[in-house]
């Protein structure tokens, strides 16, 4: 992956003003907005999948089918999934 930010004094990110371009609206285009972009799309479907995940699985529960290979294999997505969102500081997962 080729970066677009890039680190300034340690902790601050900055974006070369090639990679954003202002539109007339006053909104903002570019290569940045669109990795950004990207990041918040993939963010949002594994926010999605951890949530499918956990609603099956608690549908299984109450069935009484915890221990299921089923049950065992969306537990598996669950923890895969609320693992990326940790990653990616979302804490609620």
């Amino acid at each position: 992956m080729e970066r677009i930010t890039q680190k300034r004094d340690g902790a601050a990110h900055w974006v070369d003003a090639t990679a954003i371009e202002t539109l007339p609206d006053g909104g903002y285009a570019g290569a940045a907005v669109e990795r950004l972009a990207q990041y918040e799309d993939a963010l949002e479907l594994a926010e999605q999948q951890w949530r499918s995940a956990s609603d099956k699985l608690d549908a299984l529960k109450a069935q009484g089918k915890s221990r299921s290979a089923t049950a065992q294999q969306l537990l598996a997505q669950k923890v895969t999934f609320a693992t990326m969102l940790h990653a990616f500081g979302v804490e609620d997962a």
